[in-house]
């Protein structure tokens, strides 16, 4: 017999021999001792991981001559026939070459006759998902009610692509991506006995790249032996699978560090000048910046997939970063991973997002920023220990007091549906703030000292409009596009920006409805004017004001005398 891949030679042939999937096989096993085998199962999972290989096993011990320890005996006629793939009792299908209609009518004529040697005549389907869907509606009644001697076991990878109908007739499995250290402890294994000479290190770099995949792993090692031969360097590894190693990252970390563009362009040149693929070089940083923040978050080398010889060097790179930095510059990565698979011209992209590295500054907490600058800090703030910082508001229309009805600084007195409002005398409040149109709309008010001024109108504006969008959503949303501007004698004046004439329409057209809710909750009879004009408060220009007006953001540009720009 010819050379054999390893991922064939050293493919299992027990349940216990199937890595990573413990799951599966000890239900399987179980339900075999219970005498419960099911007439059709389903496997789903990645590739590479044991859902066919298990399908034989499972096979190969209901139809074994000599069953030992709920296993496969592998000696028997039929166990060697299975093996071999030549029983006439033991079908393999590839769902993706016999996919159409005629093909699942054939099979439901086949499966009418019994097995010819063994219990059963079974019959697995690899990538089922690939069956049309008159394919599957041609199987549903054969599946739900098989003769008695059939076993179907359908494989995929795309369990979402199969009808429910059919899902529903089957016992399903879900197999798992296989743990790193599972995939290297199979390949050391292989080397043993093979005679191959070659480190953890490089064994952790073939096991990375196959992904959860053992039989990806396997290939991979195959692949490496022939390049490299019986003794392998760890070089070899790197070359053969285009891996960018962790020395190179770590270099480029101190050349960002030093904030040093041309070191930087000097290890691209570098990835480049090797031939690596530049989209494994950005998945690589990713992974360097995700190791270092797990050192940094948990200090435990134990959950990084990284050699141990690296472990003490990782640490040491992790302690020169915040892990809030780490957290921003892993996003960065990979928001430019997901950019990069549209980009054209990958050298100068790479380039670019390598000078944003560089330039990289690291963040500082608000309370730290506030509180560091001793007595030319900024009055009135106070940092918390999340890391956030507060400030006693000024006077003004940010300062919105209250909840549900509460109006402002207002004390409020509620006689049935109305609110009776007296305005709480402040100290500090400006005369001016009064105004002629709170004179004149006092003198023209049936209600008298319960008339509302412009400010107090506009201070709870926003809040009136939350509590209407409540029971009316359009009206409540049109009225927080608009603001009172001037009270005369009965008449509310609102102001509507020019762009949204349609909406100061709607309320136009539904002033009498508005007129009372203003009532209810004001307690002021008053007419609506609607007008249109330059509010200043189309998004853009909403969004600078509330930035001047934040007193955080306030106390930042007054720090550092800095402005913000438009």
């Amino acid at each position: 017999m010819g050379y054999q891949v390893l991922s064939r030679k050293w493919r299992p042939q027990r349940f216990e021999d199937v890595v990573g999937q413990k799951h599966v096989t000890s239900t399987l096993q179980n339900a075999i001792e219970q005498d419960r085998i099911a007439h059709a199962y389903l496997f789903t999972g990645p590739r590479g991981i044991g859902k066919t290989t298990t399908a034989r096993i499972l096979a190969k011990y209901l139809n074994c001559q000599n069953p030992q320890d709920l296993n496969p005996c592998n000696e028997c006629k039929n166990c060697e026939e299975i093996t071999a793939g030549r029983s006439f009792d033991v079908l393999e299908i590839d769902g993706a070459s016999n996919r159409g209609i005629d093909n699942i009518r054939e099979l439901r004529e086949v499966v009418k006759y019994p097995p010819s040697d063994g219990n059963y005549r079974i019959y697995i389907v690899d990538e089922v998902h690939m069956l049309t869907k008159e394919a599957f509606n041609a199987l549903l009644k054969t599946l739900e009610e098989p003769p008695s001697h059939v076993i179907f076991i359908f494989a995929t990878t795309e369990p979402e692509a199969v009808l429910p109908t059919i899902v529903s007739r089957t016992q399903r499995f879900d197999f798992k991506r296989i743990p790193l250290q599972k995939i290297i402890g199979l390949l050391r294994t292989i080397c043993e006995a093979e005679g191959i000479q070659i480190s953890d290190g490089a064994l952790t770099l073939i096991a990375r790249k196959a992904d959860g995949s053992m039989r990806d792993a396997e290939s991979l090692l195959d692949q490496v032996i022939s390049f490299a031969g019986s003794d392998i360097p760890d070089e070899s590894v790197a070359t053969i699978l285009g891996i960018v190693d962790y020395d190179l990252y770590i270099r480029l970390h101190s050349v960002l560090h030093e904030r040093d563009p041309s070191g930087a362009f000097g290890i691209l040149n570098e990835v480049l000048r090797a031939g690596y693929d530049l989209s494994e070089f950005l998945a690589g940083l990713a992974d360097f910046w995700r190791n270092l923040l797990v050192l940094n978050a948990t200090g435990q080398p134990d959950l990084l997939e990284i050699p141990e010889t690296y472990h003490e060097r990782f640490q040491s790179v992790a302690g020169e970063y915040e892990e809030r930095d780490l957290l921003r510059l892993l996003n960065l990565t990979l928001s430019a991973q997901h950019q990069f698979r549209d980009v054209r011209n990958q050298r100068v992209f790479l380039e670019n997002f390598l000078l944003k590295l560089v330039h990289f500054d690291s963040s500082v907490r608000i309370e730290e920023l506030l509180s560091g600058g001793g007595a030319s800090g900024v009055e009135g703030m106070s940092g918390t220990s999340s890391g956030t910082a507060s400030a006693t508001p000024k006077r003004g229309r940010q300062s919105r007091g209250g909840t549900g009805r509460n109006i402002g600084q207002k004390k409020t007195r509620v006689t049935g549906e109305r609110h009776q409002t007296t305005p709480e005398p402040e100290a500090d409040q400006p005369e001016e703030n009064s105004g002629s149109a709170n004179d004149t709309s006092n003198a023209g008010d049936p209600s008298g000292g319960n008339s509302l001024s412009l400010e107090e109108f506009q201070t709870s504006w926003e809040e009136f409009s939350e509590h209407v969008k409540r029971e009316k959503t359009m009206l409540g949303q049109f009225l927080t596009e608009c603001e009172p501007v001037n009270v005369s004698g009965k008449v509310l004046e609102v102001l509507f920006d020019r762009t949204l004439k349609f909406h100061m329409n709607w309320v136009r057209e539904r002033s009498d409805e508005v007129e009372a809710l203003i009532d209810d909750y004001f307690g002021r009879t008053v007419r609506l004017k609607c007008k249109a004009g330059d509010t200043g408060r189309t998004d853009k220009r909403t969004r600078e004001e509330d930035a001047e007006q934040d007193p955080i953001t306030r106390a930042i540009i007054d720090h550092f005398d800095g402005e913000i720009i438009r």
